[in-house]
């Protein structure tokens, strides 16, 4: 009983849980029409203690001396990939992608899945005569990876290869001499998409997630978030989905996580570890089901394994929620096992604090159960193409 008699925002805060305050937790408000009330069960989760370094990677904050590993093909086939003896691998290089391993300098470890790792880098070219530095990330495996790791990464770097230049993603060029694998591709300076809008959350968002550790200081915001820069950061998106649509590529894990933010404000797609090629067929049918972003795709793609562009659409309009949300996390309290029949159901996502009512409206447009209902990305730029020059006239 909080004894809070006034209108606006109340919570109540709970501060290391124990298993004393678990239990059924129940908020009611009422006026001289009536009352009513929810409640929400609380629950007292065992702490999950992370393991450091599982892999026995050495800790790259700092690289003492780089200079002597500058192109030194050896030294870095030992500190990266010491087992990479046992998987041989004959590439002819593609010389409108090869890069140079001598030209490119690591730096720290900026990112680190279950087989694959990124550092960020510099990347030496010659334009003109004259040399520029241009910051770079790479991409390469861990030393537990196996020969399907190594082929999963070639296959992304065929689809970056085929996929082309184009301003809204990610690119820039391969190393696959010498049995090891680097996949380069320019440095998104802000990070990506989702992790940077909850950043810049106004101060009564910053939920805790956002800064785990309570002992740590918050991390530094960039600027402000405006529903322009919303908007600009949507329509970016889309037109990089277009222009991979009119390649016949399906992405197949669209999501915030996977758009990078560089220092002009430029949104980059990336993460194509997923994508596929369909321009023999219009559709690609998964055989297994591995690790599948469930949360961001289309039914058919979670029931059938059956992805097509509709289905980039579909996971399109999840990502126009989780930036309108500024970072949020889609389906909250709904399991992964309940999703499609909570989906076939005609259940949605809810509409998002920041989005309007048009553009909740074209989210669920990409959320049509049937495929074919389903907006193209050439009719999604347009549209928020036009509701962007809407917003800079506010």
């Amino acid at each position: 009983a909080s004894g809070i008699n006034q209108t606006g925002l109340n919570r109540l805060t709970l501060y290391n849980v124990t298993k004393s305050d678990a239990g059924i937790y129940m908020c009611r408000v009422s006026n001289y029409i009536g009352s009513t009330n929810q409640s929400a069960y609380l629950t007292d989760p065992p702490r999950l203690v992370p393991i450091e370094n599982p892999d026995n990677i050495p800790r790259m904050t700092k690289m003492e001396q780089p200079v002597m590993l500058y192109g030194n093909e050896q030294a870095w086939r030992r500190m990266c990939l010491p087992h990479a003896d046992h998987i041989e691998i004959n590439i002819q290089p593609d010389l409108q992608w090869e890069l140079k391993r001598e030209d490119i300098l690591l730096h720290e470890r900026i990112d680190e899945g279950f087989f694959g790792q990124v550092f960020r880098a510099d990347l030496i070219r010659c334009n003109g005569g004259r040399k520029e530095k241009i910051d770079a990330a790479v991409k390469m495996l861990k030393n537990t990876r196996t020969e399907k790791d190594m082929l999963d990464l070639l296959t992304e770097m065929d689809q970056m290869k085929r996929i082309g230049k184009h301003k809204n993603i990610v690119n820039l060029g391969v190393c696959t001499q010498n049995s090891i694998l680097w996949l380069v591709t320019e440095y998104a300076q802000k990070g990506n998409l989702r992790d940077y809008l909850r950043r810049n959350r106004p101060s009564e968002m910053q939920y805790q997630f956002t800064n785990p550790d309570p002992n740590a200081p918050p991390p530094p915001r960039d600027e402000p978030l405006t529903y322009h820069a919303l908007m600009s950061a949507a329509h970016q998106v889309a037109r990089g989905m277009e222009y991979l649509s009119q390649k016949k590529c399906i992405h197949r894990d669209l999501a915030a996580r996977n758009v990078l933010v560089t220092d002009e404000f430029v949104m980059k797609i990336a993460d194509f570890g997923l994508a596929r090629d369909v321009r023999c067929n219009d559709y690609y049918r998964k055989q297994t089901r591995g690790h599948l972003p469930y949360k961001w795709m289309a039914v058919e793609a979670m029931a059938d394994n059956i992805f097509t562009p509709a289905t980039d659409v579909w996971s399109f309009g999840v990502l126009l929620w989780e930036i309108f949300s500024l970072g949020g996390s889609p389906y909250p309290g709904v399991k992964t096992h309940d999703l499609v029949r909570f989906l076939r159901s005609g259940d949605r996502l809810e509409q998002p604090q920041f989005a309007s009512s048009e553009l909740y409206r074209l989210m669920r447009d990409c959320w049509e159960e049937s495929p074919n209902r389903r907006p193209k990305f050439r009719q999604l730029v347009e549209d928020l193409d036009r509701m962007l020059a809407s917003a800079s006239n506010v």
